[in-house]
């Protein structure tokens, strides 16, 4: 094979594969006022310290539009200019379910559509697996 070929290839290869989407590009994190955890340890409002790094561990979560996981166990709510959003997490968790709402509506339609009568919400991965419990 000739090394255009393999360039061609290569190239071919890479614009078959899905955009990895980041929350922090399809959420304003930054406008995120509150976050209160409801976990095993009961329910908690986080302070600035926690806001500021829990925003920071939201914004490099991963969507992942082809995952099936349940979640539930840990959830919190989030604050976002006075609006309250819904999410699903597990304790030992590397995921999220977050409601599709919550995303910008300038990038709604990067996101793949639900299924009629599907979950709305959207499945987002941690670049590495936290214990929401710490939160």
């Amino acid at each position: 094979m000739s090394k255009v070929s393999r360039i061609l290839l290569l190239i071919s290869l890479l614009s078959c594969q899905s955009p990895q989407h980041q929350l922090g590009d399809l959420v304003k994190i930054d406008a995120i006022d509150s976050i209160t955890v409801r976990n095993n340890s009961g329910e908690h409002t986080l302070h600035s310290t926690k806001l500021r790094g829990f925003r920071r561990v939201l914004a490099a979560m991963y969507y992942r539009p082809k995952t099936d996981v349940k979640l539930g166990s840990i959830g919190f709510s989030i604050y976002v200019q006075g609006k309250k959003y819904w999410v699903d997490g597990s304790t030992h968790g590397q995921y999220l379910r977050i409601p599709r709402q919550l995303i910008d509506p300038a990038h709604q339609a990067k996101l793949a559509e639900p299924n009629p009568g599907a979950d709305p919400g959207l499945i987002f991965e941690f670049t590495t697996p936290i214990n929401l419990d710490n939160y």
